[in-house]
């Protein structure tokens, strides 16, 4: 976890103190959160298509698990918008949040104790992070989680528009000769608001189990990037120099007890994630504006 440092690390800032600088550094880390939501979205569904479309049994077993189309499509498109915000959060994640740190010094209750007896990813609790936990939390507690933030965006939904929105598919409709920016476009507007009951339900309630990946995950990373001693590079988020900062200088304060580098293996493991990650936002992309549209 973070350390509970009186200043904040470079570069990040307090917004009474130094509100300009702080409204640009909150900016870059909101527009890095929406690039990377789409990038998150478009992966989900290159891997959907992967494993639903290209291999005809499995295609007939998805078809017949749910048969109705619209159905099965929206389940697409909620899981695009909810791994899709699960990844944006992952790269904006700030440790350093006064009200985060409180909630972490805190003891454990009940909920918690549960959660740890279970292996739940918990924000509070002093193990570290281990690396089968990343897809248990991603794969089953935090759609668990966030069922009710969905179930509460879908009767949101339902309530504003009158009907069932989950079982209709509202694609855009685009012409042979559309445009790519046209075919791009259609991204976000068809089932959108699918898209946005998964997105909200990856920040309420979903992000439970998901804040200790968040953290430990960054964590590893730059702890792997201090000991690399490699410069800072321009693109990485603000929140991510920060946690360099911060491990360099308790690294410095305490290096008999602190270089000793954990998840260094794990950190090796996502790196080589990202090659599959970005085949598998190409072929969303395709899927989306090509084939789909």
């Amino acid at each position: 976890m973070a350390s509970n440092h009186p200043e904040l690390p470079a570069p990040l800032v307090s917004p009474l103190q130094h509100p300009v600088k702080w409204l640009g550094l909150t900016s870059l880390s909101v527009i890095a959160a929406v690039v990377f939501a789409h990038i998150g979205a478009l992966d989900i569904t290159g891997l959907y298509y992967a494993l639903f479309e290209w291999n005809a049994h499995m295609t007939a077993w998805w078809h017949s698990f749910i048969s109705d189309d619209n159905l099965r499509h929206s389940v697409r498109d909620v899981a695009e918008g909810f791994y899709g915000g699960a990844i944006a959060q992952l790269l904006v994640w700030n440790a350093f949040k006064k009200h985060r740190v409180k909630y972490m010094a805190k003891p454990m209750n009940r909920i918690d104790q549960i959660e740890e007896l279970l292996s739940i990813p918990n924000l509070r609790s002093k193990r570290e992070l281990s690396f089968w936990q990343i897809p248990y939390a991603l794969l089953l507690w935090a759609p668990l989680y966030g069922s009710i933030g969905f179930a509460v965006a879908y009767l949101l939904d339902a309530a504003i528009l009158h009907d069932v929105a989950i079982l209709q598919h509202t694609v855009t409709a685009l012409s042979p000769h559309a445009s790519l920016w046209q075919r791009t476009r259609s991204i976000d507007t068809s089932n959108w608001d699918k898209k946005v009951m998964g997105f909200a339900a990856s920040f309420f309630f979903g992000r439970r189990p998901l804040r200790k990946v968040f953290d430990g995950v960054q964590l590893w990373f730059a702890e792997r990037h201090v000991a690399s001693g490699r410069p800072m590079r321009w693109y990485y988020p603000p929140t991510f120099r920060a946690r360099c900062n911060d491990v360099g200088a308790s690294m410095r304060a305490g290096p008999i007890v602190t270089t000793g580098r954990h998840g260094t293996l794990q950190a090796v493991l996502l790196l080589m994630t990202l090659v599959p990650g970005v085949v598998f936002a190409g072929l969303g992309y395709y899927v989306l504006t090509f084939i789909a549209a």
